[in-house]
Parts: structure tokens; sequence; C-alpha cells
């Protein structure tokens, strides 16, 4: 058995189990393939996660010059960076891809990535932990509260310096102090 035996296989595959990419304007039929486990991804540039994103198409159907690390590829309106391409002998490229707001915004001298800031893209309100945290610990410096002042005696304190506490309610307080304070005193 030959490789001319395999000649309509990556075309039957793009057909069957079809996904478009765009790159650079252009139309890409592929296969992509989301790995929703765990993976190990070795020495590859921290980012990737433990969420292993590919692409797979045939080399046939690419425009010239091919995609490289770095380039971007959108899949399902979101941009995917390429962070390595393999071949293969039947002419398929594979993409190891990684969602573009996942990746390393900053390096520092050090070589310790950090991670710029995140809005909020959520569903629903944006968290107000920080905020609690911080008039949490301004109460305590100010000897406004102790760590054995009863937690319900503590929300009546910080609610107004809360904004009078909006969108925040009594069990999300409760929640967010409670973990503040048993933090408190485990210290």
């Amino acid at each position: 058995m030959g490789m001319e035996d395999f000649q309509y296989l990556l075309h039957d595959l793009a057909v069957a189990f079809r996904e478009d990419a765009m790159w650079r304007s252009v139309r890409v039929p592929g296969r992509f393939y989301v790995n929703p486990l765990e993976v190990g991804t070795g020495d590859i540039e921290p980012g990737l996660g433990t969420t292993e994103s590919k692409f797979y198409c045939d080399r046939a159907v690419v425009p010239k010059p091919w995609p490289t690390l770095g380039d971007t590829l959108i899949i399902r309106n979101q941009t995917y960076e390429i962070v390595t391409r393999d071949e293969d002998d039947l002419g398929e490229f594979e993409f190891r891809l990684i969602k573009q707001e996942l990746g390393i915004s900053t390096v520092t001298s050090e070589g310790a990535y950090s991670p710029g800031p995140t809005p909020h893209n959520g569903p629903g309100r944006p968290t107000r932990r920080d905020e609690i945290a911080t008039h949490y610990a301004a109460a305590m410096g100010a000897r406004l509260i102790s760590p054995t002042t009863p937690i319900h005696e503590i929300i009546a304190i910080l609610r107004p310096r809360l904004g009078n506490g909006q969108g925040l309610s009594d069990r999300t307080l409760r929640k967010i102090i409670g973990g503040l304070v048993r933090a408190r005193q485990t210290a």
C-alpha cells in the first residue's frame, strides 16, 4: 500500500469534520480540536495552560507563505496564536494554538512572566472583593473592628464605606468578609 492510496484522505477529513479558520482574510478548511483534559506541555512557552487546541489542515489549500509561529488564526470568532507548527507525510499541517487573551503580556528582566490587567468579560458584575478587602484592612488598622467582632457587625461598619453596598448582598459580604476573618485568625 503506497501513499497514493491516501490521496483523498485529507480532503475527506476536511469535509467530514470541517471547521474553517481565517488566516490573512483567506478561509482555510480544516479540523479544529480542543482537548478539555489536562495535558502536559513540557518545555513549551508558558501560557499554554491546561487546554490543548489544535488546527489541522491540508498543506495544499493553505496559501503561501505558510503560517508560522506567532501568526494568528480566527476560529469560531476567537483569535488563536500559533505556538507550534508540525507537518506530516500526508501533507497536513498541525498547528498548536493558544487563545490570544491568555498569552503573555509582559516579561520582566528576570524572565518571570507576569500577566497584564485583564478586563471583566464574564457574565454578571465584576468582583468587588479587592475593594472589600481594602476597606476591611483599613477598618482593622483604625481599630473599628477586631478579629473577634461578629461578621454582622463588620458588615454594618463596612457597608457605608462601600457606597452603601450597592450591588452587594449580605450573602456576598458574609462570604468575602468571613474568608478575610478566617485568614486573619489563622495568620
